[in-house]
This record gives structure tokens, C-alpha cells and sequence, in this order.
């Protein structure tokens, strides 16, 4: 009888105070159209870009919290991953032309 309401005793305890590993969300691809975007969401990460409309081309220019240019990209084929450097904190994403680009965490 004490064996079973150790086992029991236990087996609770395992269950209730025994912390188990949670599988981490895969990083959600964010969509956008034409714009000005501050890129506060990727901060401190390398981020990858793909044209997701075919024959609407985009341009992606990259500001840092300076106002330089850091970065200049002209997508005009569809599903091409292209790897954006870091995004700082203050950066901004100016999005020219009529397709729509997807970024996601690398």
C-alpha cells in the first residue's frame, strides 16, 4: 500500500514540477507592399528577402538611424532569396514599385 501512494505521490510531483522543453515557433515571413517601414521587429538579426509577385519588380532601399544608405536591391525575379546584412535598431526599409516582398528571419 505505501508503494502505491509513493508511486502515485510521484508521479504527480514528475508531472506537476518537472518543467518540459517547448518547441520554439518557426519565424513567420512577414508580406509588404510599397512603403516606408521601420524594422524594429528584426532588430539585431540577418533577414532574407523574395519577390513574391512575378513580372512586378521592387526596389528595397535600406537607411540605417544615421540617414546612410546602406543597402540598394532592385528584385525582379520572383522567389530569389536575397540576404539583407543586420538590421539595426532605428533602420528603415523604403519599398518602391508594385510588387510585394516577403522578409523572414534567417
Amino acid at each position: 500500500m505505501k508503494i502505491k501512494k509513493f508511486l502515485i505521490f510521484f508521479l504527480i510531483s514528475i508531472f506537476t514540477f518537472v518543467e518540459t522543453p517547448q518547441a520554439q515557433p518557426l519565424p513567420i515571413a512577414t508580406t509588404y507592399t510599397q512603403g516606408i517601414y521601420n524594422m524594429t521587429l528584426y532588430t539585431g538579426n540577418y533577414i532574407t528577402g523574395k519577390l513574391i509577385t512575378p513580372n512586378k519588380p521592387l526596389t528595397v532601399i535600406a537607411i540605417d538611424s544615421n540617414g546612410n544608405q546602406k543597402t540598394f536591391l532592385k528584385f525582379d525575379i520572383p522567389n530569389e532569396n536575397v540576404k539583407l546584412g543586420p538590421v539595426q535598431e532605428g533602420d528603415i526599409l523604403v519599398l518602391v514599385g508594385t510588387g510585394e516582398i516577403s522578409f523572414s528571419p534567417l
